[in-house]
């Protein structure tokens, strides 16, 4: 009589399962120049300069600071059918939201063997216009060390934006690319 597998464990603090997760085809370092992406730190991110990228129709990737305001929407239904649902949108500081995301909205994901914990959503940030958010900590529970980043590529998934930032910005990642 064949034995069922064991479940899986998805509880927060357990590690991400030794299983490999389906993989998807990423361009090595010399192909991204060919994808037209631009990656920029939190000083050459700016309104302007993302305006002339979308003119260029060039795609980005950029280190947000905690200054920026994202715009955060609140939906309210009444018991009552009839009625329609009513739309609040506030302002606040990225620093602010990060601190509003809660613990169980991380995920676990692996980075050059360290594990990580990613949230990701597509947000308005005030002068950048709709963009994909990613924030990466070492612990959702207790954060010590955090960054942001914001593309107006609003498919990515999380894997594939830091793929695309480390493969420009991480030496040692370099390094392992090109030992491949």
């Amino acid at each position: 009589m064949p034995v069922a597998p064991a479940a899986a464990s998805t509880r927060l603090g357990d590690r991400p399962s030794p299983v490999r997760s389906p993989q998807f085809n990423l361009p090595q370092l010399a192909d991204l120049t060919a994808l037209n992406i631009q990656l920029l730190d939190t000083q050459a991110l700016s309104p302007d300069r993302v305006d002339d990228l979308i003119e260029a129709q060039q795609d980005w990737i950029g280190m947000l600071h905690a200054d920026w305001l994202v715009e955060r929407q609140h939906w309210q239904s009444s018991v009552n059918s009839a009625v329609v649902p009513q739309c609040t949108t506030e302002c606040m500081t990225l620093n602010a939201y990060i601190e509003a995301i809660a613990p169980h909205d991380y995920r676990a994901m692996a980075i050059a063997c360290h594990l990580v914990w990613s949230h990701t959503r597509c947000v308005t940030i005030l002068g950048l216009g709709r963009v994909r958010l990613l924030v990466l900590c070492d612990a959702p529970q207790q954060p010590t060390s955090m960054v942001a980043f914001a593309t107006n590529r609003l498919h990515w998934t999380p894997r594939q934006l830091v793929h695309y930032w480390l493969l420009e910005h991480n030496e040692a990642w370099k390094q392992v690319l090109r030992s491949r």
